[in-house]
């Protein structure tokens, strides 16, 4: 049935007890076809944009409205491509980096995205969820400073 893109899933268990009093060990118990396979991970893909879209409308209703869908869309779609070049793939962390972005928004100047680039790339931090944490520390040290000013 693989052939098919068909997976069955059997009960390994060997009782005559079971579902209507037949011998399960020989029936499929789940059959999932190729088709649910791939909704299934799209649905749980980190980069699945409608996902980000939503957390940006949620978190960020003011400049998400203001950008319009086109806009956002073409937003997350940039940032997922400079996600995945900094290596993350935990959508929590997709998220953060989203969320430093947006609020740096009109502000984020070419010194700031360098600033960001080479923060992100640091070599000497090999986990990702750590460079977002120090993005975050780094990110908040930055708005301190503007608001000073």
């Amino acid at each position: 049935m693989e052939a098919y893109g068909v997976r069955s899933f059997h009960n390994t268990h060997r009782s005559s007890s079971g579902f209507g009093g037949h011998d399960q060990s020989q029936h499929p118990i789940l059959t999932i076809r190729a088709q649910q396979f791939a909704a299934f991970a799209a649905a749980l893909d980190p980069h699945r944009s409608e996902f980000l879209l939503d957390h940006l409308r949620l978190n960020h209703a003011d400049k998400a409205e203001k950008m319009g869908h086109v806009g956002l869309a073409d937003f997350v779609s940039q940032e997922l491509k400079r996600a995945t070049e900094f290596g993350l793939t935990e959508r929590a962390d997709i998220c953060r980096l989203l969320d430093v972005v947006i609020v740096l928004g009109p502000i984020l100047s070419a010194s700031d995205s360098a600033w960001l680039n080479s923060l992100m790339r640091d070599t000497q931090i090999k986990i990702p969820a750590r460079l977002i944490d120090k993005l975050h520390r780094q990110f908040l040290y930055r708005l301190e400073e503007m608001s000073e000013c």
